[in-house]
């Protein structure tokens, strides 16, 4: 059994596209979608009833939590051996599942990254093949996938900022000691810090190019980035007061490269052979 884990938060027009595409997979294994919706104001549970093909769990939280509450209460319920993360605004293709599976069911501890895209496609135009989508490769893993090699490796040390909980699967098992932290309430990091806990307890990371969801893009107030990275930083600090952590800030403000990011911490080499122009990101702007 696998398990897909779905927090929403009044997003139910991206939910109904979403939930389209995952009638369309093509796995032949048996899954349970498990949607945790975190106490939306404007909320339309009439949609899930649109899909009586699937297998859905639906929870609906009182009040507001943050995504890290509302991801760990869809883990503890979770049926499945596996579970894979999509948010409600990732749009799968066809073979999401299946590609997830190819992976993760390999060997143990493994967490599988995939391939992320974006879209400025209005909704409605959404119900169609995804290879019909007018997409682009997302900005954020546009940069971070580049620590990767062609077979999905990477001798990175900083693997753990590719944990995109929008798009990743693992075994429930390697989760066994893990949960996303609750102190992360708004809008922040509580998917790099888990996966700074998971490389400490040597789970694999490995890019998997196959296993794509379609990101509906949207706007963010001015000042929305800026504004929670500096406070979600600053709770990631607290509870890893390590340099690898505090250098995490200047990367993701666009004042320090990937490379130079991995040599300050005198991280793993490989990947970055014939990489001579400086990675860069600046999140704030995106």
């Amino acid at each position: 059994m696998i398990s897909v884990i779905i927090p929403v938060y009044n997003q139910y027009p991206s939910l109904d596209a979403t939930l389209w595409h995952f009638c369309r997979q093509t796995t032949s294994e048996p899954f349970e979608i498990i949607i945790v919706d975190d106490g939306s104001l404007d909320y339309e549970p009439s949609v899930i009833n649109n899909y009586n093909s699937l297998k859905i769990k639906y929870i609906k939280n009182k009040t507001n939590k943050g995504r890290a509450y509302t991801r760990n209460i869809a883990i503890d319920i979770s049926k499945g051996e596996f579970i894979i993360f999509c948010d409600c605004d990732r749009l799968p293709v066809p073979n999401f599942i299946e590609s997830h599976m190819n992976l993760i069911d390999s060997q143990d501890a493994i967490l599988s990254i995939g391939y992320l895209t974006e879209t400025y496609d209005s909704i409605d135009k959404l119900k169609v093949n995804t290879e019909k989508i007018i997409k682009r490769k997302s900005i954020y893993y546009k940069v971070i996938s580049q620590i990767y090699d062609e077979s999905g490796k990477t001798d990175s040390h900083l693997c753990w900022l590719s944990t995109l909980s929008g798009n990743m699967a693992l075994k429930k098992s390697t989760l066994a000691e893990h949960r996303f932290d609750c102190d992360f309430k708004s809008w922040g990091f509580e998917h790099f810090e888990l996966g700074y806990r998971l490389k400490k307890d040597n789970v694999v990371f490995m890019s998997n190019e196959k296993a794509e969801n379609i990101h509906i893009a949207h706007l963010r107030n001015s000042g929305f980035y800026k504004d929670h990275v500096n406070s979600s930083h600053q709770i990631f600090f607290n509870k890893h007061p390590f340099t690898e952590v505090s250098l995490f800030k200047k990367f993701i403000l666009g004042d320090i490269s990937l490379q130079e990011y991995e040599t300050k911490i005198n991280g793993g080499e490989n990947w970055m052979k014939n990489k001579y122009k400086p990675i860069m990101i600046n999140y704030v702007n995106i």
